[in-house]
């Protein structure tokens, strides 16, 4: 006997509604190629695809993703974000995780994200916050 293909999924939602009665708010359904709110419970249909909407942090009017929390794999690529000294700003940078000092400091500065884009947002709360654009 197999698992149903969501079952993980269907373990973090049942904790969810543990937390709040209205658990789908915190979740997507995908359709086409798009993420798309939950708006009641899930039917959990094996064809659709579910996930727990990424956790964000918010800033004044300004969001980003939140960082990643766990060490990654050896050979893992991750961004973070840094200060350029020769622009001036806060911007992404790429690199492989290889259990260093610098992968443990990043991560525990808060620093690292799993994709381009999720880094980028970050370094721009960053600079917003350096200009003043943020109450």
């Amino acid at each position: 006997m197999t698992a149903h293909k969501h079952a993980a999924l269907m373990l973090q939602y049942a904790q969810d509604a543990m937390e709040t009665d209205k658990p789908w708010e915190r979740w997507e359904i995908l359709r086409g190629k798009s993420w798309c709110d939950l708006t009641e419970n899930p039917t959990w249909i094996e064809y659709m695809e579910y996930r727990r909407k990424p956790q964000t942090i918010k800033v004044g009017k300004w969001e980003f993703p939140k960082p990643i929390e766990q060490p990654l794999g050896c050979t893992d690529v991750y961004y973070y974000v840094a200060f350029n000294m020769e622009t001036a700003e806060f911007i992404p940078f790429r690199d492989t995780w290889t259990n260093n000092e610098c992968d443990e400091d990043r991560l525990a500065g808060n620093l690292c994200h799993l994709s381009y884009d999720c880094a980028l947002a970050h370094a721009n709360v960053l600079n917003a916050i350096c200009r003043g654009d943020v109450e």
